[in-house]
């Protein structure tokens, strides 16, 4: 993932946008995930349901990338069990 350390403390408006461009690029792209620049700006300002908007758009990408990896590692993805793609059904 990645190190806290890459992360400035600051009450600085411009290295708090800078650290979020820093999450944007290194964590949350992993996850498909990209906070759009002015909800970022708001996050900044703390404007008052940015934070529970944002945690609740992670849970959903979250949420999706298990679902997606159910589908992918479940027995039953369009394969009957002993039956390889080169064998038909009869």
């Amino acid at each position: 993932m990645v190190e806290l350390h890459s992360f400035v403390p600051t009450s600085s408006t411009a290295q708090k946008v800078a650290n979020w461009g820093h999450l944007n690029r290194k964590v949350l792209s992993k996850l498909n995930l990209r906070v759009p620049e002015e909800m970022i700006q708001q996050l900044v300002q703390s404007r008052p349901g940015m934070a529970e908007q944002l945690l609740q758009l992670l849970r959903e990408k979250i949420q999706e990338k298990q679902r997606q990896r159910k589908v992918r590692e479940s027995p039953g993805n369009g394969e009957f069990p002993g039956m390889g793609m080169s064998q038909e059904m009869s």
